[in-house]
């Protein structure tokens, strides 16, 4: 009788060690991806703001640019 429960835990114990290690990579991995979406979500708004931002600056420099040349051909214009 002691050595079937001896024998018992001897299967029951790596069986529960197995399982365990098993469900603790399940876990570890499925919950990176969820860990590993949302830092690529907060990467993809950051860029989108940093494009808005760099828009914006880029549309800024055209005005500035646009003004510069009408200013110079207005010169121009002005002595000739």
């Amino acid at each position: 009788m002691g050595q079937l429960i001896f024998g018992f835990w001897l299967v029951l114990v790596p069986a529960l060690v197995i399982a365990g290690g098993i469900w603790l990579f399940i876990r570890l991995f499925s919950g990176g991806k969820r860990q590993a979406g949302d830092e690529e979500a907060r990467i993809i708004q950051e860029c989108y703001e940093r494009l808005s931002q760099m828009e914006r600056r880029v549309e800024s420099l055209e005005t500035l640019l646009l003004d510069a040349a009408e200013l110079r051909r207005r010169e121009r214009e002005g002595t000739e």
